[in-house]
């Protein structure tokens, strides 16, 4: 009986390996895509970024009907099942190596994203990232190194405390105003985590001779802030 528990589950567990998209886009920039609502008041600005810096682009949770993507990103298992539906079918779907094995056998055109499920120090191993980086967003500027990435730029990922305090939406893509007070505080915690972890990306990049992060929509992250229209400015002045 025992044996049989334990045969189940780790049955449902897959192996973590290199990736198979290691240096997959060598020199290439990255454009990641989270799902803070500042992505829908910078769409035209987007747009402009993609046409003049031509990124690669992964997408997290949902994309913008507006903007084109490469990749489609999930690491958790109920964001994936409700937005199933929502999969570009000319993006590849990049699934968490920790979501169900029966849930990832329903894709097909997929690469796992090798990470370990921890919240431990960032650090990347072979390919292999060496923690979850607390949000699914953080984790793909993580993927973005390891497939090769020359500079890397974040949409969409807003922190918390400003959405909370003006009342604002939570995602782009739904009202969902926070009301609740532990809720509030949870949402917060991830803030600071996303916080941390965006400092020691950023000091790995940086040691290994790349820029500085650079989220080019409204945050709360400010260290890293740098307005897409600066940097439109900037790729014109060229």
């Amino acid at each position: 009986m025992l044996s049989r528990i334990f045969n189940k589950f780790f049955s449902e567990s897959l192996t973590i390996t290199t990736p198979s998209y290691v240096n997959r886009h060598q020199d290439r920039n990255f454009l990641i895509l989270g799902g803070g609502p500042s992505i829908k008041e910078n769409i035209d600005k987007i747009k402009k970024l993609q046409e003049e810096l031509n990124p690669v682009v992964i997408a997290v949770n949902r994309a913008h009907d507006e903007i084109n993507i490469d990749y489609h990103a999930f690491t958790n298992r109920k964001r994936l099942e409700s937005n199933s539906k929502l999969i570009r079918k000319n993006a590849k779907l990049l699934l968490g190596v920790h979501l169900p094995k029966k849930i990832i056998n329903k894709f097909k055109n997929y690469d796992l994203v090798m990470y370990q499920n921890t919240e431990s120090d960032f650090s990347i191993n072979n390919g292999i990232i060496g923690s979850n980086c607390r949000t699914s967003a953080v984790l793909m500027i993580a993927v973005a190194f390891v497939m090769g990435a020359k500079e890397i730029f974040i949409a969409g990922l807003d922190g918390y405390s400003n959405l909370i305090k003006s009342k604002k939406d939570i995602h782009f893509w739904e009202e969902e105003r926070v009301e609740n007070r532990a809720y509030n505080e949870y949402l917060l915690r991830i803030e600071a985590l996303n916080d941390k972890y965006l400092n020691q990306i950023n000091k790995f990049l940086i040691k290994k001779g790349h820029p500085k992060l650079k989220i080019i929509t409204e945050t709360t992250h400010l260290e890293y802030f740098y307005p897409a229209e600066k940097l439109l400015f900037k790729s014109r002045s060229d």
